[in-house]
């Protein structure tokens, strides 16, 4: 067999099956707990050895040398971009192969492309972007520049650009400080080509990546978010006027009403969907008790369906004798024709009430374009602003000193608060499901104290699995779970890397891995289970959760959460909003310190489950009533500031 066709066998096959079987089978037994034998491991990382090593030798400099072998070159090259391996972002990263452990010799091969990668051209900087990609995550990979972006095979600029705009492994916190400088240099280095008028024949494999860009870290990583909203901002601009469609979107005019006119106050928001739980809830409790004398309320959603959560046709009808009109959009119908769509139904108040992705796709077009005189950013879960020019405000929830307290730039449109929580559920939290987790299903002692926390795998990062960690092992005792509940962020695509995340927080902490269960993900009837047998839950951060907070605090649970200044750290909120101040960590060292009291007395949880007990009526994330009350009077209030002028 030739050297290209065991490339190719390698690429299409054998190195994807291997870890995508172990990454089912870590994600199906538990992660780390039941963990499957290293020699499998070892074997997967000996297979990409050896495909780097023959795509080294493929394109050795001696070949690429030799002009008779040009047209050889450029088909090895579209073969090899034409694997699936090569093709799909998830087998390339998210199946984690960046966070594979090296072998000896290969940093010395990383070393000498990535040197090569620097000055190469044409099919010898193909062969490096390649090597590097086995092992090097987005954010590490060299930005070339636009003379050795155009020297490459298309099928190979192809490659390359998919793999830079993908959404990086963040394994460590090192990771994320270097995606904090990488994020808004690649941005701007897309932004460069497509403003360049000597550069058109790069202009639509440019236009086409920077449309899939996925800046998702954003959400979940502690990043400074003003360098990349300006960066973003810059290039949503650059597309707006290269985009024909874009550019035939007229400038919005509010609507004239004539004298005296009075119609009731028409608000609109948009959705990923209105049949989720629990963001479907936490819409529905905004509006539940709206003067809808006063207020119509339209729905509109692009219908995504939470493949853990089923429909629940009771929610379904009381969300409807809400809504004025629910409508389903389409993205792929063009911001172009939903903006007309929008400004058809002639709103006073435009919501953005979930924005999950963040990049310059056509979802963040449709954004940069006004449909209401009145628009605000409500993503309940993660509220961050848009920054991109069409929004008057964002929703977040804080006294107005935290609020003061958040990083602040004119490219930001300003907060405005909901208090005293950001997020409310009126049903279906409370219920009561039947155990279907228990301590010996779990392998767990009766004797040992359970630390839980319930987040996806991207929310747990290094910072707070180190206080975690920390934390456990000064409880002899203590046991640490992790299982992840609600809206599929993870899966197998996860697995490897998050065990890799673990094994080196463990390492550095010296914290024994058989103190730790990592659970699958759970359907709420799970969580709620597991919740119950927990001593202790933690919050994760940056992102702070929301829902497993609220069901753990409902069940009279101590939770431990951290002081953030960040519109994402909603645990503070619920925490705070039960009067648990004192269950608000300064810092880490204070997390750990409060965690640790926690676990070493009985006495204390005990304290914390009667104050919960005890408090009086409903808990404020289940007060609907008030809840939406101060929603409605703090929309009539941005109107009539509206109507002043």
């Amino acid at each position: 067999m030739s050297i290209l066709a065991t490339i190719e066998r390698d690429l299409g096959g054998t190195l994807i099956e291997d870890l995508q079987l172990y990454q089912c089978a870590l994600s199906d037994m538990g992660i780390v707990a039941n963990d499957l034998p290293a020699a499998r491991i070892r074997a997967i990382r000996a297979a990409r050895r050896q495909v780097a090593l023959d795509i080294d030798a493929l394109f050795e400099d001696e070949a690429l040398a030799d002009p008779a072998g040009a047209e050889a070159i450029a088909t090895a090259t579209e073969r090899i971009c034409n694997t699936a391996f090569m093709r799909e972002l998830h087998f390339r990263v998210w199946l984690g192969f960046p966070t594979l452990a090296r072998l000896a010799d290969e940093d010395a091969l990383i070393r000498q492309r990535a040197e090569s990668a620097e000055r190469a051209t044409g099919p010898a900087l193909f062969r490096d972007l390649t090597i590097l990609a086995f092992y090097r995550s987005p954010h590490e990979m060299p930005l070339v520049t636009a003379d050795q972006l155009q020297s490459l095979h298309e099928a190979a600029r192809a490659f390359y650009l998919r793999h830079l705009v993908s959404r990086p492994l963040l394994c460590m916190e090192a990771d994320e400080r270097i995606y904090e400088t990488r994020a808004p240099a690649l941005v701007n280095w897309l932004a460069d080509i497509l403003e360049d008028p000597a550069r058109m024949a790069l202009r639509a494999p440019v236009l086409q990546a920077a449309q899939s860009i996925n800046l998702g870290e954003y959400y979940v990583a502690e990043l400074a978010p003003i360098p990349i909203l300006k960066a973003r901002k810059r290039l949503v601009g650059v597309l707006c006027r290269l985009d024909p469609s874009q550019r035939s979107i007229p400038a919005y005019v509010p609507p004239t009403r004539k004298p005296g006119e009075r119609r009731r106050i028409r608000v609109g928001f948009l959705a990923r969907t209105l049949r989720k739980y629990p963001d479907s809830e936490s819409l529905y409790a905004l509006f539940r008790d709206f003067d809808l004398q006063r207020f119509e309320i339209y729905g509109y959603t692009i219908d995504h369906v939470d493949r853990v959560v089923k429909d629940d046709r009771d929610f379904d009808e009381a969300f409807d004798r809400v809504l004025s009109r629910r409508s389903l959009l389409r993205y792929a119908q063009g911001a172009d024709r939903i903006v007309r769509k929008l400004r058809e139904d002639d709103l006073d108040i435009f919501i953005l009430a979930n924005a999950t992705h963040f990049g310059v796709a056509e979802a963040d077009l449709l954004l940069t374009h006004r449909v209401a005189p009145i628009q605000i950013s409500s993503n309940t879960v993660n509220p961050l602003p848009t920054s991109l020019g069409a929004f008057d405000h964002f929703l977040t929830s804080g006294d107005d000193e935290r609020i003061s307290d958040l990083p602040y730039d004119p490219v930001m449109e300003p907060p405005v608060a909901l208090n005293p929580v950001p997020i409310c559920y009126p049903f279906g939290v409370g219920k009561d499901t039947r155990p279907v987790v228990s301590r010996a299903l779990l392998g767990i002692g009766d004797d040992e104290v359970i630390f839980y926390n319930g987040s996806s795998l991207d929310r747990l990062r290094e910072g707070c699995l180190r206080a975690y960690m920390r934390a456990v092992r000064q409880v002899p005792n203590g046991r640490l779970v992790l299982g992840p509940f609600n809206s599929g962020w993870s899966g197998n695509l996860h697995a490897l890397f998050f065990r890799e995340r673990l094994r080196r927080v463990a390492e550095a902490e010296g914290f024994p891995l058989d103190r730790l269960t990592v659970l699958n993900e759970m359907t709420l009837a799970e969580a709620r289970t597991m919740l119950s047998l927990c001593d202790v839950f933690l919050t994760a951060w940056p992102h702070g959760g929301a829902t497993t907070v609220t069901i753990a605090l409902d069940m009279h649970k101590p939770v431990v959460a951290r002081r953030r200044q960040s519109s994402r750290s909603i645990d503070q909120f619920l925490v705070g909003s039960v009067g648990l101040q004192d269950l608000i960590a300064q810092d880490d060292d204070d997390f750990v310190r409060i965690a640790v009291e926690l676990g070493l007395s009985a006495d204390r949880r005990k304290d914390v489950e009667q104050r919960l007990a005890a408090w009086p009526g409903k808990m404020p994330f289940f007060d609907v009533d008030s809840y939406s009350k101060s929603f409605e009077a703090l929309l009539q209030q941005l109107v009539d500031r509206h109507a002043a002028g």
